[in-house]
Parts: C-alpha cells; sequence; structure tokens
C-alpha cells in the first residue's frame, strides 16, 4: 500500500505542466498517545505519555507549499 501511494504522488506530478527541479522529503516523528495496557507502548519522556512514536514521510516539489503524504511506519513506543 504504502508503493501504491508513493507511486500515485510521483504519476501526479509527471501529469503537471512542469517539472519540478527540487524534490523536498521530510520525515518527522509524532507522538501517537495510547491509553490503557497497549502491546508495545513505551514511556516517552519527551511527550511526558505512553506512545507510539510513527514516523511520516512528505514529498514537496520545488518551492510549493503543499506536502504528500508518501510513507507512515509505526514504531515500538
Amino acid at each position: 500500500m504504502g508503493e501504491a501511494l508513493a507511486r500515485a504522488v510521483i504519476e501526479r506530478q509527471r501529469r503537471r505542466r512542469k517539472t519540478a527541479r527540487r524534490i523536498t522529503l521530510d520525515f518527522d516523528p509524532t507522538c501517537d498517545p495510547t491509553h490503557g495496557n497497549q502491546q508495545l507502548s513505551l514511556f516517552n519522556a519527551f511527550h511526558n505519555t505512553f506512545c507510539y512514536p510513527p514516523i511520516v514521510g512528505c514529498l514537496s516539489f520545488a518551492q510549493e507549499p503543499e506536502q504528500y503524504l508518501v510513507a507512515a511506519l509505526l514504531r515500538d513506543g
């Protein structure tokens, strides 16, 4: 599913009238708080909560403000 999402974003860019000279990949960790006793959930001192720390990857083309989600990875807490 991740490959299909990445292909869809790249294909959308190909169909546009101009090509991008710069592509920016942006990978950011986020905090997904958990409640109760969920498996693989650990305490994160930075966020001061039990959570999963997923990583989200986005693409942006040239100087456009839009970012397109291309990947998400849920890691153990």
